[in-house]
């Protein structure tokens, strides 16, 4: 028998409409088609998704517990996020709150490299954590250096290129981050405090790979990615092919139709997140 992942959801509804609407989205999340014509005891046994729970939130909103088969996901990453939210993202008045992950799906996905503890290990904080983005756009990889020299003078954690600093003409990645990297390794051995410094990575699976090769070969020990424009499948194969790496994950396009608390909380964390940071929104970094 197939494990389940209990998926909850907010849904603004009629309370006339409710339990339609529920079994709606267990069905659009496991099969996509109506129940009738389905025969096979498989189908109706292991992969139908079922609803568990409606609970009136007030207001016109509810939360439903609706129980998908994890078999469905192919324990694959992106077809995780296709399993528990995809279609229904569509519709309205449908936003996924949280999700509660059975052993199976926990074990497949191996969870953080070395977690928020290996994080704060990294750099020997004592308090809170500290972290800024290099900015702004259009700046030459030098003038970055020297910025970023500047700023771990100041005995910050990690510096991050801003997360849109990719590998544009006037900035390349090749250029910028062995120049990066050995400004901050310099302020670093002045100050005594082991700044970390996380280049964004950005373009396709190969291009990526490169990119890691490049910041381990200067000492780098960590990058910055976005799952939501690399692909979760693609953040899961780097972070299991670099399990020595702090991988820290940006927010970007990660609005919409799924709770922040969830997405860099709990999921990020099971995908392999080691820390999300929101530098430019009020420093919040867990």
């Amino acid at each position: 028998m197939s494990t389940r992942i209990t998926t909850v959801y907010r849904v603004k509804a009629e309370a006339s409409t409710i339990e339609a609407r529920a079994r709606g989205i267990s069905v659009e999340q496991s099969v996509e088609m109506p129940l009738e014509p389905i025969d096979d005891p498989f189908v109706k046994d292991e992969i139908i998704g079922r609803v568990e729970s409606i609970k009136d939130l007030g207001q016109g909103e509810y939360e439903v517990r609706c129980a998908l088969a994890s078999i469905t996901t192919g324990y694959d990453g992106g077809q995780l996020i296709n399993m528990i939210l995809g279609n229904s993202s569509l519709q309205d008045g449908v936003s996924l709150i949280d999700a509660e992950f059975p052993a199976d799906i926990v074990e497949a996905f191996g969870g953080p490299n070395i977690g928020i503890e290996g994080v704060r290990a990294r750099v020997n904080a004592k308090g809170a954590l500290s972290a800024t983005a290099l900015k702004p756009q259009g700046t030459p990889p030098a003038t970055l250096a020297r910025l970023a020299y500047d700023i771990a003078l100041g005995g910050i954690d990690y510096i991050k290129d801003d997360h849109g600093i990719a590998d544009q003409t006037y900035c390349p990645f090749e250029a910028r981050v062995p120049m990066i990297a050995e400004a901050v390794q310099k302020a670093s051995q002045k100050t005594g405090v082991p700044t970390q410094y996380l280049p964004s990575l950005n373009g396709n699976l190969d291009k990526m790979r490169k990119q890691l090769a490049l910041a381990r070969s200067v000492g780098i020990e960590g990058v910055l990615i976005a799952p939501m424009l690399c692909g979760f499948a693609t953040f899961q194969t780097l972070k299991k092919e670099n399990p020595d790496f702090l991988f820290m994950t940006h927010p970007s396009m990660a609005g919409g139709p799924m709770a922040a608390e969830f997405f860099f909380g709990k999921l990020m964390r099971l995908l392999g997140s080691d820390a999300s940071v929101f530098c430019n929104y009020g420093g919040r970094f867990g």
